[in-house]
């Protein structure tokens, strides 16, 4: 038997008659937690993992609290696909009188423009005026003012809130205390909620599998890692930075063995290493001088003058990821990568980021900790190692938002959702604002269809899904629509580096902000229309630190493309597709406990508007004009000129050993 949560007697007839054909509205009923209402919800908000019995307590709640009037839509196959909420406050004001509030208005994206909003709002409009509300109030962004004004709704003042909840740092893809994977759940919901009143944006969600990688009980690295040195006197707890991520859980055992201390420059396939806890300083990081990084340039600004024959040294350059398939293929039982600075400023470091699942349990520690393993590596102490873990299949969401333009010309514009730090999310940000702009344009004054892809799987770059994005472009370029592709990553970073160190090299000292942007590199492949606007715009914007180039370096050879270009733009540059991207790598990348510190937001403004401007350059001319050389490179490879980079992802496991 069915428990409204309200009267029935209470739906609209006019509203119920006003639905498409075989569609209904009812309210909420105790038994619909299988029917699809929350799934509905997540279109607007993240929604949680509600158990029933969770959700029949709440709802119970609700209906003995005579204030809530949920009701649903359904469609022909009775299955709900809209929702919304009137809560009725009552007040000692105007006679006891009573106040509407209408909340959590949702609608499944296959069901949008049948007017079912609309029809939820005046079902609600109804419900408040038969139950005595002297008014009725609701929230809405300005995007969806005119929206509520056909409801019969007008502005009135200007509200103001205060949140409890971390949706400001979930924009930016950083939560404190919970795991990546929790994160980017967060994320890609709340990216959902703030897309969905775009003017004219139709948004997908495509589920890419992924064999994942998850600490456990949604703990960060720090707390999935744990090392203990113990000898004849004493059984030490060391500090760690975290769990050194895809490295073999022991998930409530661990291990211990001696340890082992091999320098940089011995490789560990020339080492006896079985049995052993392999102790390894972090690195060695590439320390490429930047006036050959400088040589493929277009332009750049006049304060990178100062760069000129010194060394460029970040942490992203030396990932262990090589040494731990290493280390496992030499029948190692743990590895304990070393950073030369104080490891609190790189709590729960997350690299390598290749989702090679290695075959033996890693943590990273900091200077202090590096100087006790080192020393016991020449006694008989012992070092005891745990990883906290899960490793399963699942999916992962990618969110595809298309603002239709005149034509089918498409311009791509790409970043991904880790869930992980500041730096490594906020190029979602820069898409979130330039869908908004381009919105209030109006399809009319749009020639182009702007295509808004937030990708997935970056921190497991096999699974990453702008690669599978770039194969469909590069199967299809020749014959679609393509246009470009704009990729954008870690922008508006500020410069950390060890103190006394100019080149970014670590040297023992702590991590301090030097009071300068980070270097940016503005990738442009062989285009020249794209190459001018990208100068054009760089100069207008006056952004600092900033690099316009061809690529991050030869590729050697008669290849195409000829330069490399990082990040992922590189999958869709190397799949010979018109790429453009905008990229930094500071020590505050992989590295959360920075925090919203590690980026400067006018900077990160800056380069959206520059970034725009490219967008709007491009909007009147041809996909072959905007091609340049990509379109004869694309011809030289099929005429046998192989390509210059080998785009072939990590593998998901390690190899064993052998016996």
């Amino acid at each position: 038997m069915s428990q409204p949560i309200f009267s029935p007697d209470l739906i609209s007839p006019t509203v119920s008659a006003a639905l498409p054909h075989g569609y209904s509205i009812r309210p909420l009923q105790r038994q619909d937690y299988s029917a699809g209402f929350l799934d509905v919800l997540r279109v607007l908000t993240t929604v949680g993992d509600v158990k029933q019995e969770e959700f029949e307590q709440r709802f119970d709640e609700m209906k003995s609290g005579q204030g809530y009037h949920v009701l649903v839509v359904l469609n022909e196959q009775q299955q709900i696909v809209g929702t919304g909420a009137l809560i009725v406050e009552r007040k000692f004001i105007h006679a006891l009188g009573l106040v509407g509030h209408i909340e959590d208005i949702a609608v499944t994206k296959d069901q949008q423009g049948k007017k079912l909003g609309l029809r939820i709002i005046q079902a609600l409009d109804y419900v408040a005026e038969k139950v005595g509300c002297y008014k009725t109030i609701l929230d809405c962004s300005e995007a969806n003012e005119g929206f509520y004004v056909k409801c019969g709704f007008k502005r009135a003042g200007l509200e103001m809130a205060h949140y409890y909840e971390p949706r400001y740092e979930i924009q930016h893809g950083c939560m404190k205390g919970k795991s990546a994977g929790h994160r980017q759940n967060i994320l890609i919901d709340w990216l959902l909620h703030e897309l969905e009143p775009v003017r004219d944006l139709h948004i997908a969600i495509e589920d890419f599998p992924i064999v994942k990688w998850e600490t456990q009980d949604d703990a960060t690295l720090r707390k999935a890692g744990s090392l203990h040195l113990s000898d004849s006197k004493e059984n030490t707890s060391l500090s760690v930075i975290g769990a050194i991520p895809w490295t073999q859980p022991t998930n409530g055992k661990s291990v211990t063995a001696e340890v082992v201390y091999i320098p940089q420059q011995l490789s560990l396939k020339d080492v006896n290493i079985k049995g052993k806890i392999v102790l390894r300083d972090f690195g060695p990081t590439a320390k490429p001088n930047y006036t050959t990084v400088f040589l493929p340039g277009l332009w750049r600004s006049n304060d990178t003058n100062s760069l000129l024959n010194t060394a460029y040294d970040r942490p992203y350059l030396g990932a262990p990821a090589q040494d731990l398939v290493n280390a496992g293929l030499g029948g190692a039982v743990g590895f304990v990568s070393m950073f030369n600075v104080p490891g609190s400023f790189l709590e729960s470091y997350f690299d390598p980021h290749d989702g090679t699942h290695y075959r033996l349990p890693g943590v990273y520690v900091g200077l202090d900790e590096a100087k006790m393993l080192k020393a016991a590596a020449n006694t008989t102490a012992k070092v005891t190692i745990a990883v906290n873990a899960d490793v399963a299949n699942a999916t992962q969401r990618q969110i595809v938002a298309t603002l239709p333009g005149k034509t089918n010309d498409t311009i791509y514009i790409v970043c991904h959702t880790d869930g992980n730090t500041w730096v490594q999310d906020d190029g979602l940000s820069a898409l979130l604002n330039l869908a908004r702009y381009f919105s209030s344009f109006g399809t009319s004054a749009r020639n182009k269809t702007l295509r808004f892809v937030f990708t997935t799987g970056h921190l497991g770059s096999n699974a990453d899904t702008s690669f599978n994005l770039a194969a469909r472009l590069d199967a299809t370029y020749d014959t679609d629509d393509t246009v470009f592709v704009f990729a954008l990553e870690h922008l508006g970073t500020r410069e950390v580096l060890p103190r006394g160190s100019p080149s970014g090299a670590a040297n023992g000292q702590p991590l301090e902000f030097t009071g300068k942007s980070e270097i940016v590199m503005w990738s442009v492949g062989p285009s020249d229309p794209l190459r001018n606007a990208s100068i054009a715009a760089a100069k207008k914007y006056d952004l600092d630190r900033m690099l316009v180039t061809q690529g991050t370096g030869l590729q050697g050879g008669n290849v195409v493309p000829e330069y490399n270009i990082g990040g992922i733009a590189n999958g869709f540059h190397n799949h010979l597709i018109p790429t453009t991207s905008l990229i930094s790598g500071p020590w505050s990348l992989w590295a959360p406990s920075f925090g919203e510190s590690a980026i400067d937001f006018d900077r990160l403004r800056q380069q959206t508007l520059a970034v725009a401007e490219v967008i709007l350059a491009m909007d009147g001319l041809s996909k072959r004009e905007i091609a340049g050389r990509y379109w004869d490179m694309r011809e030289a490879r099929k005429n046998g000129t192989r390509p210059g980079f080998n785009i072939t992802l990590p593998a998901v496991f390690a190899p064993a050993p052998t016996v």
